[in-house]
């Protein structure tokens, strides 16, 4: 089984974790984590780390999300990692949007591991990202 969990500035990851629940339904297998003004980014990733361990202590894999390439969720995320003794199991990507969490979630039943689901995120994130005005041609 595969976990996701989204880290994002604000209440961003909150929001996405809703309008997954809005379409999908279930959601029970994504936990998420925003950083907001003030918060300690130490105390984010002591969090992250937990996540990470409670999903890989139960044999699960984990798909990390963040927002922003170099912010302090990415950051967090891959510092977390890097201390890791087994990351096998545990994949990131940066840039999340509600078309790759969907396509994470409907990867999940047809049992392929972190990395697959991880490239098929990927690809539904850049296949998401349209001119809706040329897509219409408008």
């Amino acid at each position: 089984m595969i976990d996701f969990l989204i880290v994002t500035h604000g209440s961003l990851a909150a929001g996405l974790l809703d309008s997954t629940k809005l379409i999908v339904g279930d959601a029970s297998n994504i936990s998420v984590l925003g950083f907001d003004h003030g918060d300690d980014p130490e105390e984010l990733g002591q969090t992250i780390k937990e996540e990470i361990e409670f999903s890989i202590s139960n044999g699960r894999q984990l798909l990390v999300f963040t927002d922003l390439f170099g912010g302090t969720p990415s950051n967090r995320v891959v510092l977390t990692i890097k201390q890791l003794a087994k990351r096998e199991n545990v994949e990131a990507i940066v840039g999340v949007n509600l078309s790759m969490l969907l396509e994470g979630l409907m990867s999940v039943p047809q049992r392929e591991d972190v990395r697959t689901i991880k490239g098929k995120c990927l690809q539904a994130g850049l296949e998401g990202i349209k001119d809706l005005k040329e897509a219409f041609e408008l």
